[in-house]
């Protein structure tokens, strides 16, 4: 066998056929590895993941027969089509344009062209007869087996392989598990054995490098090869060979920042392409001098970002990588500007998420948006921080009558909080941010998920002369006397500050228009606009956020 390495998943179908598992589905991703693209360097030459894939089929079994969405079925090499047609009797025609006629010089495709129903027909009935091994590699699943759109003589066919018990083998591969019909994906073990192909990550850049060193010396030079590996996290296999390719014309050495710089735009370009732009992550610019007050729970939350700044000390202590932090209070405190404030002092991608982001009126996706963001952010390196919105609109009290169309969200999310717990990849903080804590979904808030709760409150008077200050300093004022700004606004939240000064400036603005003179904000101004501003938050309000503060044991329950 010509690899240099056996990939995991083929080990884990061998392994899974021992144990008498005859069905897979095999989730890959395209946009790391783009459909007929990218290349795995298994071969000692790029190539694609389902064509190492048929390769290793076409070593192991008789008869690997791929049957596609184009309505086809097609037969890695001509050997193989011989035996198929000896079986079934069927004349088959030669296509020298296939993709797959790239495997090998003396392995040629031959397509048999027929509608699926048909196609169904005849690879049930080699199944049947059982002469060869054989092995049924369904390309695109989510396409050709979509919930939607599936022919039913077609599920019934796919069922029948599944449960039969000859010694053959059935390959679902897709980019989209959960579009596949759902009697077929609910299968599962021993019937049926669901895998992942996953990213490259460092160990595979490592081995590739140690590989290439090896085939092309002239590339390298005195670098160490897992800094190299290090730098290549989150690129093509694509984009590496067309460096390579580049850098062997120009007669250049193979360096970190030509690594590190493809490789970071390479992060942007897959997370934006793969979900759409509502996760692209951002690198907030807010630190927590710029949020006036509450340096208690600025110390608190100092504390758990010790976690991620120090993880050797974390570790010593027994302290497991990743965290969830659950920020509550009325509106207007500076909730969310305290989780980008985190990032901001982490340095990390920083994933803004609203309801209205993971909720989708089809089934299953809204769930599938919840995995999706979970993914992206694990690709982020050194970590990633994730701050939800609303928590109570994606996490609901299960009871409730929003809960009853959220069911599945809420499992999604509780399922992956769960899994940072155990997951080998890359650490996540996540950030809740509610004003209506009761209405979360009390499993969510046991320990071991968002166990660590903090309360925002309204701004004291220390707190008001500094949000004042920020949100004036810049603005073209007269003479502020800050503390009684402070003593007039009690009750006042921190947004409800920053509306006062906006709606001040938009005075004098209006002012310097109709006169065609500037006119400074001035204390007269600001007083008159607080009076006709209430406070947004009543003291009732704010006394049941103390209370529930205090007794949040019992209200959870």
């Amino acid at each position: 066998m010509d690899w240099i390495d056996i990939p995991e998943t083929l080990k884990a179908i061998k392994s899974g056929k021992d144990a008498g598992t005859n069905s897979f589905i095999i989730q890959v991703y395209y946009d790391q590895y783009p459909f007929m693209q990218e290349g795995i360097f298994y071969f000692r030459r790029w190539c694609s993941i389902e064509e190492v894939i048929i390769k290793w089929l076409c070593i192991e079994y008789d008869i690997v027969v791929l049957f596609s969405a184009k309505d086809n079925i097609k037969f890695p090499d001509i050997e193989m089509e011989r035996k198929f047609k000896n079986l079934m009797g069927t004349q088959v025609e030669f296509n020298p344009e296939d993709k797959y006629s790239r495997l090998a010089s003396d392995i040629k495709l031959f397509e048999l062209p027929r509608d699926p129903v048909e196609s169904c027909y005849a690879i049930s009935k080699a199944l049947e007869q059982q002469k060869l091994k054989v092995a049924v590699v369904i390309q695109r699943a989510e396409v050709l087996l979509a919930d939607a759109t599936i022919d039913f003589r077609l599920l019934d066919s796919v069922k029948k392989w599944i449960t039969c018990t000859n010694n053959h083998t059935l390959l679902f591969i897709t980019d989209d598990k959960e579009n596949i019909h759902h009697e077929i994906r609910q299968m599962c073990y021993p019937l049926m054995r669901h895998l992942e192909w996953l990213p490259p990550a460092k160990e595979d850049f490592e081995k590739l490098f140690t590989n290439l060193k090896i085939i092309k010396p002239q590339l390298f030079d005195g670098s160490q090869l897992h800094k190299l590996a290090s730098t290549s996290e989150g690129m093509h296999y694509l984009e590496l060979e067309t460096l390579l390719n580049r850098l062997e014309k120009e007669k250049s050495l193979l360096t970190e920042n030509l690594l590190k710089e493809i490789s970071e735009n390479t992060k942007k370009e897959t997370a934006k392409n793969k979900v759409g732009s509502w996760l692209t992550p951002e690198k907030p610019d807010v630190s927590f001098d710029d949020i006036g007050g509450l340096d208690e729970v600025k110390e608190k939350i100092d504390i758990k970002t010790y976690f991620f700044e120090y993880p050797e000390l974390s570790k010593k202590y027994g302290i497991k990588a990743g965290g969830k932090l659950l920020l509550f209070g009325p509106p207007g405190t500076g909730k969310t500007l305290l989780a980008k404030a985190i990032a901001t002092k982490l340095g990390v991608p920083f994933f803004h998420i609203k309801p209205a982001d993971i909720k989708n009126m089809f089934l299953g996706q809204s769930e599938n948006n919840v995995k999706k963001l979970f993914f992206v952010a694990r690709q982020c390196r050194p970590y990633g921080t994730i701050f939800i919105e609303e928590m109570e609109s994606l996490i609901p009290r299960r009871g409730s009558y929003e809960s009853m169309h959220m069911a599945g969200v809420v499992g999604q999310f509780l399922a992956e909080l769960d899994g940072l717990n155990t997951h080998k990849e890359t650490p996540l903080l996540i950030i809740g941010a509610t004003n209506r804590p009761q209405d979360i979904d009390p499993a969510a808030l046991r320990p071991g998920r968002f166990d660590n709760k903090i309360l925002i409150p309204l701004p004291d008077k220390v707190a008001r002369k500094q949000i004042f200050y920020l949100n004036l300093h810049y603005r073209f004022v007269d003479k502020i006397d800050y503390s009684i700004l402070a003593d007039e606004t009690e009750g006042y939240s921190g947004a409800d500050i920053a509306g006062i000064c906006a709606e001040a400036g938009e005075r004098r603005a209006c002012q310097a228009v109709k006169e065609k003179q500037i006119y400074p904000i001035t204390m007269d101004i600001l007083i008159d606009v607080i009076h006709k501003i209430n406070p947004s938050v009543s003291k009732k309000e704010m006394e049941w956020f103390r209370e529930f503060e205090h007794r949040r044991g019992e209200i959870f329950r």
